[in-house]
């Protein structure tokens, strides 16, 4: 009987490589996206276009617009945590993490699934302090205080594996890597050239695999 698990669903390389590598494992995900504040609709795209290929229950999308990275907030309190944070990440939301596992432990409850899947990479242990496996670890402690009982777990089926590990691990699992996004603009394909696009470029060149993704700047002008 395969086990439920709550995915947290971006429409990325990373959450979709897990999601793959979950339903190779006998998961059955209920596979949840979360529209923060000025979220690509692009991402958004691509998670609906990823899900319809899985044999699954659709896409449930949450609108937690609320939820801000700190570049996006009033000049005046964005100066501010800047200076105290000593120069935080840029795609850096304060407590997102915590906001986004909490709901969706709640939600795995009422879907009686046992555990909520991130897909958090090796790379994010030095970038992101809400993202590494010590964080993880208090934050499943606190779920089991909360409720008296361990009902439910946060796993993170990538966390050890370097990008270009999760290219190839993707196109070992037939993962639709060609769909998904990263381009941090919102043209109709990727850019090339944005940190997004720099980063997935170079993950499928160190990672031997073809890289299938539509840039603008290799298309006929």
């Amino acid at each position: 009987m395969s086990r439920r698990v709550i995915v947290l669903f971006s429409g990325g390389i990373d959450s979709t490589v897990m999601l793959w590598k979950l339903i190779a494992e006998h998961w059955n995900p209920v596979i949840l996206g979360i529209n923060y504040y000025k979220r690509n609709p692009r991402e958004i795209e691509a998670a609906e276009r990823i899900t319809r290929l899985c044999e699954y229950e659709d896409l449930i999308t949450l609108d937690l617009t609320f939820v801000r990275e700190l570049f996006d907030f009033e000049p005046h309190l964005r100066d501010r945590w800047m200076e105290i944070l000593a120069s935080p990440p840029s795609v850096m939301a304060p407590f997102r993490n915590v906001i986004f596992y909490s709901i969706a432990a709640h939600m795995a409850i009422q879907y009686e699934a046992e555990a909520v899947a991130g897909g958090h990479t090796l790379e994010d242990q030095t970038n992101l302090p809400d993202a590494n496996i010590s964080y993880l670890a208090r934050l499943n402690e606190l779920l089991d205080e909360s409720l008296g009982i361990s009902a439910v777990r946060i796993i993170a089926p990538l966390i050890r594996l370097t990008k270009p590990q999760i290219v190839r691990l993707g196109a070992r699992l037939g993962a639709p890597l060609s769909l998904t996004w990263s381009c941090w603009k919102m043209e109709q394909k990727h850019c090339g050239h944005c940190p997004g696009c720099q980063s997935r470029r170079q993950a499928f060149r160190e990672a031997g695999q073809r890289d299938e993704t539509q840039y603008l700047e290799d298309l006929p002008t």
